[in-house]
């Protein structure tokens, strides 16, 4: 999608369009499809799934419950209908306080439409779906120092030990370096294949070719191809610089996910000064941190500022219908957050006209890549950003981020329910390291088999 200055005829298009449904069909799941059905009438009760990834969905029966609020269905498959009813007006369009479906594993079934702010009903525990055993049994790794998972861990399911993983006939030496060098697309240099292939030789490859890149000065290319997917950008040329940014800072020795969605990337000039607009700035911040898309973009509206009105109040005026509401209820109130901050990144109290901006706000996460939603309180960008390392579904969503366009390149499918677990768990207890959740990913048996 390009984000050109578009006005008139295009913007009313927007208002036109704005009547469609919440299409969450983008977001990326740790092993389960997303939900495929018909957008919800009105009154109507949540659609039903899509059909379940490998591993993907929590099945109904064994391993817990599904959980069916008022207002809500449970989804085929076992997924969790959330509470609240969903009110739509012609053309399917969302109304604030609407529920969302969800399962343990990370599918998402929303029956083709979504509403902002609505609750969802706690999952009931995951099914293991496991890894095929080779002929004479399996090997078994349990992760260093694992530990009863808690909600410090971001655990779909509080309480529950972090999952060993059954291994089935690993690949070859050989077979395990290719992947490693598709996955990090590293310097002009060949890793060495070790004497055998283990969960720990393969994260203590990873350690090697990174610290060689470092070493060198090179940028592994697979941080940037997984920055320009997850941000969108890959297609639009004005943003490789934010997208090089990004990467550069996930390469750099000790990083943290604080490296990626602090403040200081909102911010970058890179990124200001392509999206410039609140629509524009919330939808990045709605797509990359909590894994929900609005849909195709519909151009961008015209600046409506003046004397005594700013950006802020003209836009709210106009998305204040109820067929823009169901979107613009998701995606403005992160973007209000970077109101003070111009098209270079500077900080600013008043717009060229003397008026007053207001970055502060509130804002209900969808609850798609954790079954738990959140309340956001913000005054700006600044106190904003930090909650968001305090927020399991802003976590969970990175890593399903990361991970299916990690394997996405090395043609492998996405984790099943308990290696994402898993690769959630050690990424939390590494105090959100992002080598440490690179190591994660290739310990689990569907990078290893």
């Amino acid at each position: 999608m390009v984000f050109a200055r578009r006005a008139g005829a295009l913007w009313l298009a927007f208002l036109g369009a704005c009547s469609g449904r919440y299409d969450i069909g983008d977001v990326v799941n740790g092993g389960g499809s997303s939900g495929s059905g018909t957008p919800n009438q009105a009154g109507g009760a949540g659609a039903a799934a899509g059909a379940p990834g490998s591993g993907g969905t929590n099945p109904t029966g064994t391993g817990g419950t599904s959980t069916s609020a008022p207002g809500g269905t449970d989804d085929t498959g076992g997924s969790i209908a959330a509470g609240g009813s969903v009110a739509a007006s012609a053309g399917g369009s969302i109304a604030a306080g609407g529920s969302i479906a969800t399962s343990a594993g990370g599918s998402i079934a929303a029956g083709g439409s979504i509403a902002a702010g609505g609750s969802i009903a706690a999952a009931g525990s995951p099914s293991s779906a496991g890894a095929p055993s080779a002929s004479g049994g399996s090997s078994s790794f349990m992760p260093p120092g694992a530990a009863v998972a808690t909600n410090s861990t971001c655990a779909l399911n509080p309480g529950t030990p972090t999952p060993s993983l059954d291994y089935g006939t690993l690949v070859t030496p050989d077979v395990l370096v290719d992947r490693i060098s598709i996955l990090l697309e590293a310097g002009a240099w060949t890793l060495p294949a070790p004497d055998e292939t283990t969960p720990e030789v393969a994260a203590d490859l990873v350690t090697t070719d990174l610290s060689a890149d470092d070493a060198n000065g090179q940028l592994p290319s697979g941080f940037l191809r997984f920055a320009q997917q997850w941000t969108h950008l890959k297609d639009m040329i004005d943003d490789g610089a934010f997208a090089n940014a990004l990467a550069t800072r996930f390469a750099t020795p000790g990083a943290t996910l604080s490296d990626l969605v602090g403040a200081a990337s909102w911010k970058d000039p890179a990124m200001t000064s392509v999206r410039t607009t609140i629509a524009e700035r919330g939808d990045l911040l709605l797509t990359t941190l909590f894994c929900a898309d609005v849909g195709p973009d519909l151009g961008v509206p015209p600046d409506m500022s003046g004397p005594g009105v700013t950006e802020r109040q003209a836009f709210e005026t106009l998305v204040s219908q109820d067929v823009c509401r169901g979107c613009h209820v998701l995606i403005d109130p992160l973007g209000f957050s970077l109101d003070q901050i111009d098209a270079t990144g500077t900080f600013q109290t008043m717009d060229q006209y003397g008026n007053t901006l207001d970055a502060s706000g509130s804002f209900s996460s969808p609850a798609v890549s954790f079954p738990i939603g959140t309340t956001f309180t913000f005054t700006s960008i600044d106190d904003l950003a930090p909650e968001f390392l305090e927020s399991c579904e802003v976590i969970r969503c990175f890593v399903q981020s990361y991970t299916h366009s990690a394997l996405f390149a090395a043609s492998l499918p996405d984790l099943q329910a308990d290696e994402l677990e898993f690769v959630v768990a050690e990424f939390t207890q590494s105090q959100l390291d992002l080598s440490a959740l690179v190591r994660a990913l290739v310990k689990t048996p569907t990078f290893l088999q």
